[in-house]
């Protein structure tokens, strides 16, 4: 069973479709090239137009098929947008600074970045570069991430250009190695121009050195193996996610419920392998490792969430919102399980946080993107790709840290992103439902 109705898109013909496809290349990578080089300065309207003007190239890229014919262009067009968003330190996240920190915890103080917070290191040459608000903050992180960064920052040392290469590379590199198995799996430009020259991937991964790549190539590897019935490799590859980062569960969820569907033992065999790998990650980090598993959730709601009326209204606990949205990921999970392929349920699962989640940035949609690349003709993939691209505006327009608005424009604003917020889990919970009506 499909992830949903297909989109079915067609182009028209013409005797020269490098020329429609490079214009739109040109376009796609200017506007994200610009965004990236324009720093804090295009913060507001001229950053957001650049975004919708980024998304609108992507889309026509991702949807046309001559771009297939345009191969080399593509992959030229993705080295090129990468180069330009390494180049320059990350825009609108600091959440590089603080893996750096974690990292010379271990490194260069020799001690835990599960029990001492950055500020216990205020004397450290990186310690300005955290923001204010996680100065205080330990790591909520896993073990092989947090061995990783211990590693590139003992190579970095006191540089801050090696440090920052170090953590964008590593981001990267995590997008490159997705884009090798989305190339090998579907043999599509189309697939390629999907996640290499999405706005987030490009504005908010590449340049921000961000994690969540990791995660999404774990996820993806994960459910690739799935697929030929590697059942322990599977459970190992997502394992290793889970290693990285919490939310790498959404995506086992998915998998683990396919693979139920079809072979129990081999469910089993998944499971169990997903369990030894993580247990033996995390047995010389200790218990304060453990716990910061479940500090991860507790960091309240996003302004495009869903929850953000709900939760300044009602003021429900954190545990309760996020254990709603699990419920909801474990629902889509089961409802997609029939899907030919484990990517489908997998997508379903991670989806269903992104959309639905209490705490969402425009780096997130990492998760699933590679996934969705798999399925790209789906409404499904499209709805998440489409979520990511708004939560990417959203962020350009008006940072967190510093609103621009007021009054009865804040008022405005907040009013819109809800908008945006409750039509895409409308949009979700509708392609839930008529997926449970093709079961039946």
């Amino acid at each position: 069973m499909p992830a949903s109705e297909p989109l079915k898109l067609r182009a028209p013909a013409t005797r020269n479709p490098a020329t429609f496809v490079v214009a739109a290349l040109v376009v796609v990578v200017g506007a994200e090239s610009a965004v990236v080089l324009g720093g804090s300065h295009l913060v507001g309207l001229p950053g957001l137009l650049l975004v919708l003007v980024a998304s609108a190239a992507w889309a026509l890229l991702a949807s046309d098929e001559r771009v297939e014919q345009c191969r080399g262009l593509v992959v030229i067009a993705i080295g090129v947008a990468f180069a330009v968003a390494l180049a320059v330190p990350p825009r609108n996240s600091h959440d590089l600074w603080s893996y750096v920190m974690y990292g010379r915890t271990v490194s260069v103080h020799h001690a835990s970045p599960y029990l001492h917070a950055p500020v216990a290191y205020r004397n450290d040459v990186f310690f300005g570069h955290i923001a204010s608000g996680w100065q205080h903050a330990k790591s909520v992180y896993g073990p092989l991430f947090t061995g990783v960064s211990s590693l590139l920052t003992r190579i970095a040392g006191d540089s801050e250009l090696r440090a920052r290469l170090a953590f964008q590379g590593l981001a990267t590199l995590g997008v490159v190695a997705a884009l090798v198995l989305i190339w090998r799996t579907t043999r599509s430009a189309c697939a390629l121009v999907f996640v290499g020259l999405h706005p987030a991937v490009v504005t908010a991964i590449v340049n921000g050195g961000h994690n969540d790549s990791l995660v999404g190539l774990a996820i993806l590897g994960g459910a690739l193996l799935a697929a030929r019935r590697r059942w322990v490799g599977a459970g190992f590859v997502l394992g290793l996610g889970l290693l990285v980062k919490a939310s790498a569960g959404l995506g086992l969820l998915g998998v683990a419920v396919w693979a139920y569907r079809r072979d129990k033992k081999g469910a089993a065999l998944l499971a169990l392998a997903s369990f030894i790998t993580v247990a033996v990650g995390y047995i010389p980090a200790g218990t304060a490792a453990v716990r910061a598993v479940g500090r991860a959730g507790n960091g309240g709601n996003s302004r495009a969430s869903v929850w953000d009326p709900i939760s300044s209204l009602l003021h429900p606990r954190t545990a309760i919102m996020v254990t709603i949205v699990l419920v909801l990921a474990l629902f889509a999970a089961h409802t997609w399980r029939s899907a030919s392929r484990p990517s489908t349920t997998a997508l379903a699962s991670t989806a269903a946080y992104l959309i639905g989640g209490v705490y969402v940035l425009p780096w997130y949609p990492a998760w699933a993107l590679p996934t969705a690349a798999l399925e790209r003709r789906s409404r499904l993939s499209w709805l998440v790709a489409i979520q990511a691209a708004f939560l990417v505006a959203v962020y350009e327009y008006e940072l967190p840290a510093h609103p621009i608005l007021t009054g009865v424009a804040a008022v405005t604003r907040t009013a819109l992103l809800q908008i945006g917020a409750w039509t895409a889990l409308a949009a979700f919970v509708l392609l839930l439902l008529r997926a449970r009506a093709r079961q039946h």
